[in-house]
């Protein structure tokens, strides 16, 4: 099982974890601050880019076991902190944090980059890190519109976007409550509710969809913290089981890594909190979970290093092995097919 591990500082990383054991961590791209990457099924790697007062996006052929250079395409501007792949219409939309918008970029099999489109948000919210719009997460829906989280405002966006990557029209707002923060979200397995994790909040809010208005409404908001933390803490990425019964939250400041069990019908999920865990590093920015659902291996960023959970396959807990890799500031990670 192939890991590709980018950094907050310098580099993009591959090591493996086929026999249980990490394997020793190769460099693959030398690139500047490549703190989010995704990569499409025709073999193209997108990643974010920073070089001194330009930012943007580079984009690589990914092989066996290299990452061969496409083209950059920076600006005068901050890289994206998140990219999501649509492979049916070949688009990537970034998320821009600093400048609070969205771009819709169209790509070819070759690794060429065309802007179709931008959304760009104003306002702000209570917290002091809410003092503009930062925009930190798109993806699409089962049905093919676009959603658009902000941290900043509090809000999430539901599009309509037309087959040449244009945003037609803004069909619902929704309004978490003052100081969420959403961050990152993930859809359920059956397409009725998603999940979303507040990062401000140390919270997941469940929401179900309504499909027909891209509108939204919670239904439940779940700690991911101990009754008894007092520290400080955000939420740092959330993933669900490739079976849909489990879902994981990391903790960065609690260092921990939170499951929850999902209960009920499609139409109406509930999350009931069944462990928290160390993560056994600093700052637990990410993680991924492996194809098979039998492991997760976790980024942790200040401590420099990835560590390794077996998952029990009957209850979704999570057991610490005795693997860990050292990776220089890790930030994003994941499974490749090889």
């Amino acid at each position: 099982m192939k890991i590709i591990v980018s950094t907050y500082t310098q580099g993009i990383y591959q090591t493996d974890l086929t026999t249980g054991k990490f394997a020793a961590a190769t460099l693959l791209a030398n690139t500047s601050q490549p703190t989010y990457f995704n990569y499409s099924q025709d073999g193209v790697l997108f990643a974010a880019n920073q070089s001194g007062k330009s930012g943007g996006i580079s984009t690589f052929k990914l092989t066996q076991d290299q990452l061969l250079p496409c083209q950059d395409y920076l600006s005068f501007s901050p890289a994206p902190v998140h990219l999501t792949v649509d492979n049916a219409h070949h688009f990537l939309f970034a998320s821009n944090y600093q400048g609070g918008f969205t771009t819709i970029y169209a790509f070819t099999a070759a690794g060429s980059l065309q802007q179709t489109d931008t959304f760009v948000n104003v306002g702000q919210g209570p917290l002091p890190q809410q003092n503009t719009s930062h925009v930190h997460f798109t993806c699409l829906t089962p049905d093919g519109h676009l959603l658009v989280l902000d941290l900043g405002t509090d809000c999430l966006f539901t599009f309509a976007v037309s087959a040449n990557g244009h945003l037609q029209r803004l069909m619902a707002t929704y309004h978490f409550r003052p100081g969420f923060g959403p961050r990152h979200l993930r859809f359920d397995p059956a397409g009725h509710c998603i999940y979303v994790l507040g990062e401000l909040a140390s919270a997941v809010a469940v929401l179900n969809y309504d499909s027909a208005t891209g509108t939204f409404q919670q239904t439940q908001l779940v700690a991911t913290l101990p009754v008894d933390w007092t520290g400080q803490n955000g939420g740092g990425a959330i993933h669900l089981a490739h079976n849909g019964h489990y879902l994981y939250v990391s903790n960065r400041g609690h260092n921990s890594l939170t499951v929850y069990r999902i209960d009920g019908f499609p139409q109406h999920r509930q999350l009931t909190t069944i462990q928290h865990v160390a993560s056994r590093g600093d700052f637990p920015r990410d993680f991924c979970l492996s194809p098979n659902d039998d492991y997760l291996v976790v980024a942790n960023q200040k401590s420099s290093r990835l560590t390794a959970f077996q998952i029990d396959a009957t209850t979704g807990q999570l057991s610490a092995t005795p693997e860990s890799l050292g990776v220089p500031e890790p930030v994003c990670i994941k499974f490749i097919s090889n």
